[in-house]
């Protein structure tokens, strides 16, 4: 129970918005924008696992539940597909160049990702040092 009071106390020090599952041994954590952090911890009061998760409308996966890791291989799957799509239409009989408009998603979606990433691994850090 020691680990478990740490990190619950870190919790509602810095006014974090959580659930304690006792049962389950699992804290979620908010971390604001629809990313959430479960802290997964085991009877013997190690932590297993902190893992993220996307949950809600977010910028990098839209809808989708995902972690952040695999919303970026999500991504980049799409700009590709958004990529051949929009030099296909350079080929048409009208003469638009949306090259400038894959630069400027690309763009936004690599400072979402750099975002979401820089804060989970920042909590992550804060709950393993704590521990």
């Amino acid at each position: 129970m020691k680990n478990i009071q740490k990190i619950l106390n870190f919790l509602n020090k810095y006014n974090y918005n959580f659930e304690y599952y006792e049962n389950r041994r699992l804290i979620v954590v908010n971390l604001g924008f629809n990313l959430f952090s479960h802290i997964q911890i085991s009877d013997n009061q190690e932590i297993i696992k902190i893992s993220d998760k996307l949950e809600g409308f977010n910028g990098i996966s839209g809808f989708i539940q995902t972690s952040i890791k695999k919303s970026m291989i999500y991504q980049t799957i799409m700009l590709l597909i958004a990529f051949i799509i929009l030099e296909l239409t350079k080929f048409s009989k009208y003469d638009y160049d949306y090259t400038y408009l894959l630069v400027i998603f690309i763009t936004i979606s690599l400072l979402w990702f750099i975002f979401y990433l820089v804060k989970s691994e920042i909590f992550k850090m804060k709950i393993e040092n704590l521990v």
